[in-house]
């Protein structure tokens, strides 16, 4: 790897929170030892986490003090005589003493636990939302690539744009079938269309040539804008049937919607 590419690989990241291991972790150790700057990003992560840590951290609960108020109240004074701690007639303060004093130390030991394991829960949330925003960003840039390939596709010079030869059955539909000759490919804007039922009913499109019998070609939903269909070499007209859903291999020339001579 290059200085670039472990800088924006993530390891690095991975590596000050301690989650490498095998390959990766060989990786990033040996770019340690080709690239000594690499130490000074190490420091800012490092760095970077600490104060977000700091600044994620739990406040102590309200009643924390006033526990530990609460304890140290119940500790007795210091015994006044010369009897060691132990030999104490009214109990031993001094053993009272230490046993609270481990109360409190439990008690803190407790509190930074809890406020560590919340941290790291923390940090771990957000390494899954970086990742969530990352996917989300890959989805949207393969959307917009796919968008604009599709424009381009459109708005490409050798297209020939040609309208539907409405039918008596359906006058209202309008359809507009992009014929490229040249990169052979098809797409149909789909602007209006009967209406049909989606749970039993398709539309679909034929390619005829010369005296041949129409062959089926591509099966469709209303719910489409643009869709780019089958370029068969030597069509003279393709055509839109409503079919069953599914398709059908003769068309029904009674629903038949349009068609497009090229």
């Amino acid at each position: 790897m290059t200085l670039n590419e472990i800088r924006e690989s993530g390891l690095l990241e991975l590596y000050v929170l301690d989650t490498l291991e095998g390959t990766e972790l060989a990786q990033v150790e040996k770019a340690l030892i080709d690239f000594p700057e690499l130490k000074a990003d190490i420091n800012t992560i490092e760095r970077a986490l600490q104060s977000y840590a700091y600044a994620s951290a739990i406040s102590p609960s309200p009643g924390l003090k006033e526990r530990i108020l609460e304890e140290a109240r119940k500790t007795p004074p210091p015994s006044s005589d010369n009897n060691p701690p132990g030999n104490n007639p009214k109990g031993g303060g001094g053993n009272g003493f230490f046993s609270v004093l481990i109360g409190l130390l439990s008690l803190l030991s407790a509190f930074f636990a809890y406020s560590w394991f919340s941290t790291n829960q923390e940090m771990q949330a957000m390494e899954e939302r970086h990742l969530i925003e990352n996917q989300i960003c890959d989805s949207i840039q393969a959307a917009s690539a796919s968008q604009f390939a599709l424009y381009q596709d459109l708005t490409n010079p050798n297209n020939a744009i040609i309208a539907n030869s409405e039918h008596p059955k359906y006058t209202e539909t309008e359809i507009y079938f992009y014929h490229n000759p040249v990169d052979r490919k098809n797409y149909l804007q789909l602007s209006s269309l009967p209406p049909i039922d989606n749970n039993t009913q398709s539309y679909q499109l034929w390619s005829i040539i010369g005296d041949d019998p129409p062959r089926p070609l591509d099966v469709f939903q209303s719910d489409e804008d643009v869709l780019q269909v089958q370029h068969i070499e030597g069509t003279q007209v393709y055509a839109i049937t409503i079919e069953k859903k599914g398709g059908v291999q003769s068309p029904t020339l009674d629903d038949l919607i349009g068609t497009f001579t090229i």
